[in-house]
C-alpha cells in the first residue's frame, strides 16, 4: 500500500462501517453504533486530510467520499427515524437536498467535466448532521422530549439546506467561470 492510497482505503472503510453499524443499531448496541459511528468520522476527516497533505485528491476520492458520507448519514438517520428520535420531515428534507445535490454534481460533471470537492459550506453541513446523529446516539436513552429533538433537528435541516444552496451557488459561478474562460478562448 502506498500513502496515494490511504485516502481512498480510509473511504472504503467508512462504507465497510455501514452494515456493523445497522447490525449493531438492530442488536441494541448504541454505544457500540456511538463507536462506530465515530471511527466513520475520524477516518471521514483523515482521508481528506491525507489526500490534501500528500497531494493525492483524485476523481475516484471526490466520487467516493460524498457517496459514503451520504450513505453513513443515511444509515444512521433512518436507523434513528426507525425508533422514533429523528422525525419524518427531516428525513424527507435529508433525502430532498441529497438528491438536488447529486443532480446538481451529476449535471456539472456531465456538462462541465468539473468533478465537485467538498467545501467549507459543506464541511458545516457535514458536522452539524454528524452532531446531530452523535447526540442521538450518545443520549439515546436519556433524552426523551420529542419537541426539543425535533427542534434540533429542524436547526440541523436548516443548516444543511443553507449550506447546500451556498454549495450549489459557488458551484453555479464555477462552471459559469469555466464556461466563460471556453468561450473566451474561442473567440481567439
Amino acid at each position: 500500500m502506498q500513502i496515494k492510497d490511504l485516502p481512498n482505503i480510509l473511504t472504503i472503510l467508512r462504507i465497510i462501517i455501514v452494515p456493523f453499524f445497522i447490525l449493531a443499531f438492530i442488536n441494541d448496541y448504541p454505544a457500540f453504533c456511538a463507536v462506530l459511528f465515530i471511527i466513520s468520522g475520524l477516518s471521514d476527516m483523515l482521508d481528506g486530510y491525507v489526500a490534501r497533505k500528500f497531494l493525492c485528491e483524485s476523481n475516484l476520492g471526490k466520487i467516493l467520499d460524498p457517496v459514503a458520507d451520504k450513505l453513513t448519514y443515511a444509515t444512521v438517520f433512518f436507523c434513528l427515524y426507525s425508533v422514533e428520535r429523528i422525525p419524518l420531515f427531516f428525513i424527507v428534507g435529508f433525502v430532498i437536498i441529497q438528491l438536488l445535490q447529486a443532480a446538481g454534481a451529476l449535471l456539472l460533471y456531465r456538462n462541465k467535466k468539473i468533478v465537485v470537492k467538498s467545501n467549507i459550506p459543506g464541511k458545516i453541513a457535514g458536522f452539524s448532521m454528524f452532531v446531530l446523529c452523535l447526540f442521538n446516539l450518545l443520549f439515546f436513552n436519556i433524552i426523551e422530549d420529542r419537541l426539543f429533538i425535533n427542534l434540533i433537528c429542524l436547526f440541523v435541516l436548516a443548516i444543511i439546506t443553507c449550506a447546500s444552496a451556498v454549495y450549489f451557488t459557488q458551484y453555479a459561478g464555477i462552471a459559469n467561470t469555466e464556461k466563460a474562460k471556453r468561450n473566451d478562448i474561442n473567440r481567439r
